[in-house]
């Protein structure tokens, strides 16, 4: 049968047009073969690194967690001994008042000496205006610790929030190099899978399996469904279609193929990759809830899954048709038709 297909082949075309030498395919092939290996390294490396840093990121959270409660515990003890101190020095002024009137009273009822019964008052409001005296001298006493204790409070939570603003920003530094380790791991992945489909290709190619394409009517041949049915406009520029919407709506797939990759690209979104065949993939990235995986065949406008909205704000959805990892002009790929009725 190979046989057969290989004769069929060079009577259409000329050798040298469809095929290289087998030696310069082989040389090819040994390339692609060193080229993925390195490739695939260095996937697992990043894999790695994204794993270790998640795991670090994991340990400061629980630090962080630690001296948020730490600190809560602080501010409420330091609530609780502000609240009796206030208590204190209201009661120490109320005191103050008081001992201020039995001293002016005492030293009223001093005018007449001659009354007995005014002396034995006297000596009455003495022994109180001593008592309240003795009392005020320990309440101030109180209140000065209890300021110490406040004091101390106060920098003790000044200690632990300067703590806390540094774990966070640490946090933050990491969560960042996450985000940049997530986006090395997603471009490798697809330089790994570009390499694979390309070694296994010309690996066929060797064998006489290379199959003919016109690839000037690749696009029209093509003509892809947009990925959305209901949106409110879209837009283009020299590689991606930008779709806008605002209500959650169906996500479908552009054209039948094989998905070769759906994950989280950090604040960029969800990104979902299918495999059309002869090197060419349609690019989805946005707001998605997927309802399938790696590894999973699709046909022509199935349903992938949805694209969220909170129904207030425009969402946007990302469109691009990628060729032997390249980008293409991705509306020139959309079906005119299709894109006109949906609007």
């Amino acid at each position: 049968m190979i046989k057969h297909l290989i004769c069929i082949i060079f009577l259409l075309f000329p050798s040298s047009v469809l095929f290289a030498s087998i030696a310069e395919s082989e040389t090819r092939l040994s390339e692609l073969k060193n080229e993925l290996s390195e490739t695939n390294n260095k996937l697992q490396k990043v894999k790695a690194s994204l794993a270790s840093i998640e795991q670090e990121i994991g340990g400061k959270n629980n630090l962080y967690l630690e001296k948020v409660k730490q600190l809560d515990i602080l501010t409420s003890s330091q609530n609780i001994i502000q609240k009796d101190l206030d208590s204190h020095k209201i009661k120490f002024e109320e005191q103050k008042t008081q001992i201020n009137k039995m001293i002016s009273t005492f030293i009223m009822r001093g005018l007449d000496d001659s009354d007995p019964k005014n002396m034995l008052e006297r000596l009455a409001l003495k022994a109180r205006i001593s008592e309240v005296n003795f009392n005020l001298k320990n309440l101030k006493k109180i209140i000065d610790d209890t300021q110490i204790q406040v004091m101390t409070l106060n920098s003790q939570i000044a200690t632990v929030q300067a703590n806390e603003q540094s774990m966070a920003e640490l946090i933050a530094d990491l969560e960042n190099k996450k985000s940049n380790f997530t986006q090395d791991y997603a471009t490798t992945l697809e330089s790994v899978n570009v390499l694979d489909k390309q070694y296994k290709t010309l690996k066929l190619e060797v064998k006489g399996r290379k199959i003919v394409q016109d690839k000037e009517d690749m696009a029209t041949a093509f003509s892809l469904m947009p990925p959305l049915k209901e949106y409110l406009d879209y837009r283009k520029d020299h590689k991606g279609v930008n779709f806008y919407y605002r209500e959650t709506s169906n996500l479908h797939s552009p054209e039948k193929g094989l998905v070769v990759h759906v994950g989280d690209l950090g604040a960029y979104g969800t990104v979902v990759m299918i495999d059309h065949g002869q090197d060419i993939r349609s690019v989805l990235l946005g707001k998605i809830q997927y309802k399938v995986k790696k590894g999973s065949s699709v046909n022509r406008g199935e349903v992938i899954g949805y694209v969220t909205s909170n129904n207030s704000e425009k969402q946007n959805l990302y469109f691009e048709v990628r060729k032997n990892n390249q980008a293409q002009n991705s509306y020139a790929w959309l079906d005119k038709k299709l894109l006109i009725n949906n609007l």
